[in-house]
């Protein structure tokens, strides 16, 4: 192999990085971020919504990855700031996994099944769970990832606690995670008292989204440079 043993180090460190992103719009913020960081060897994959999706994804990963960010938007169980620090996931059924090297020094996520809506239904799944944030991808993620060295979750919040989402909003996202704009269209002129929610979950999630692209390249730059710092060693002394 040619190069410095640095050069060496970072080519490999970044090959064992893999994002995740369940949706288009969250694929194409997170790539940009790290081609403007020099990481475009960082894989980002969009893997379509749901936990299912998520877990295939983790699962067709093979060997040879190392770090797993799981990357793109939530919604709001309580008063957290824009892209909390996520330390736990936990779902409904009980099941629980800390974020390797979160400290404990965060917010909980609950992941599940089916969409979360109203601010009533927000509040007692946050109640019942003591997440401050909830998704629908993460618990498949944390299942998955048992073999993998270390994983991680940024989210940014696109609707807060406080606020409603449309019941129609699964039907506007794409198995392939790609937004079907029609239909978004569609519903909003058949039910114009979403329109409010529409416009504001539109005006919010692409500035979250931008601070998540942020946390993935701080977050994968940490991961390299302390992989970096092992693997120099073991390089200097095979020399």
């Amino acid at each position: 192999m040619s190069g410095s043993p640095e050069q060496r180090v970072s080519q490999r460190g970044a090959e064992s990085v893999v994002v995740l992103c369940p949706l288009e719009i969250e694929r194409k913020v997170v790539r940009e971020s790290l081609e403007r960081a020099g990481l475009a060897r960082v894989a980002v994959e969009r893997t379509g919504p749901g936990a299912g999706a998520v877990e295939s994804a983790v699962r067709a990963l093979g060997t040879g990855r190392a770090f797993v960010i799981l990357a793109g938007l939530c919604g709001g169980l309580g008063p957290v700031d824009d892209v909390p620090v996520i330390d736990r996931v936990v779902d409904e059924r009980g099941g629980t996994w800390g974020v390797p090297g979160a400290g404990g020094r965060g917010v909980a996520l609950v992941g599940v099944d089916a969409p979360v809506c109203t601010v009533e239904a927000k509040r007692r799944l946050g109640e019942a769970t003591g997440a401050g944030v909830v998704d629908m991808e993460s618990h498949g993620l944390a299942r998955a990832c048992g073999g993998i060295e270390s994983w991680a979750v940024i989210r940014g919040v696109s609707d807060r606690y406080d606020e409603p989402v449309p019941a129609q909003v699964m039907r506007w996202v794409g198995r392939d995670g790609r937004t079907r704009t029609g239909r978004v269209v569609g519903d909003m002129i058949r039910s114009p008292s979403i329109v409010p929610a529409v416009l504001r979950m539109g005006r919010r999630s692409p500035r979250v989204l931008r601070v998540v692209g942020e946390r993935v390249v701080e977050s994968v730059g940490g991961w390299l440079a302390g992989n970096g710092a092992v693997m120099t060693e073991a390089l200097g002394s095979a020399r």
